[in-house]
């Protein structure tokens, strides 16, 4: 692979097209800055000379504009000075001005393994949810959860896109946003993983098997790693 990777010109120039390299599919946590804007966001495949990323956090933001440059900021790690190159409702793509060496990428290729093989567990539970979405309390019921997410019944009161936070008993309220919603259920996206002690707390409280804890406590030593 690391031929694959090698195989384009080191020099990136504005008129390059990156999209015909080979692409590794990543998840790689990272914050989108330009300016004193900034949004969550996930790189999901990724070569030596862009990426296309995802954006996690939703709201009223300042517009981007094509070409302009952006900087890339893996949690925990450094910038990378990127350019947009094109741009769609929840999806980018950026060019980056330096490239990333062809051993980084087949790092952070192999770090995400965890995170792709398989989409995280979801433990069912039924527990109160307590959830504020635009400064009005909610009590809505958590059906499943998981490291990145839960599914509420939410009588109708969600919409996808909005941004909330949630209570569990017992638990530090987690922020997100509404990924899906029908006319009774919601999917929430965490905007953090959810915390090695609230998945035991949850565990205990719902009867749930050790072997769902163990998963979350792999999951975030493979995004410490990513780190």
């Amino acid at each position: 692979m690391l031929s694959l990777l090698r195989r384009r010109r080191v020099a990136a120039t504005d008129d390059d097209d990156t999209r015909g390299d080979h692409r590794v599919p990543v998840r790689i946590p990272v914050t989108i800055e330009k300016g004193a804007d900034c949004r969550k966001a996930e790189i999901v495949d990724l070569t030596m000379y862009g990426a296309k990323i995802y954006f996690a956090d939703i709201g009223p933001r300042e517009p981007l504009c094509l070409n302009q440059l952006l900087s890339v900021r893996p949690n925990g790690g450094r910038s990378i000075t990127a350019r947009l190159r094109w741009m769609n409702d929840r999806h980018c793509g950026v060019q980056f001005i330096v490239p990333m060496q062809a051993e980084m990428v087949m790092r952070f290729e192999a770090d995400s393994r965890l995170w792709l093989r398989s989409r995280p567990s979801r433990a069912q539970v039924d527990l109160r949810a307590e959830v504020i979405v635009a400064n009005k309390r909610h009590v809505f019921r958590a059906l499943d959860i998981s490291i990145g997410g839960a599914r509420l019944r939410h009588y109708g009161k969600l919409q996808a896109g909005t941004p909330l936070m949630m209570s569990l008993d017992g638990m530090m309220p987690l922020a997100g946003y509404v990924r899906w919603s029908d006319q009774s259920e919601a999917g929430m996206i965490f905007n953090r993983l959810l915390s090695v002690e609230s998945a035991r707390h949850i565990a205990n409280i719902s009867d749930i098997s050790p072997i769902w804890t163990r998963e979350v406590t792999e999951r975030h030593t493979a995004a410490d790693i990513l780190s």
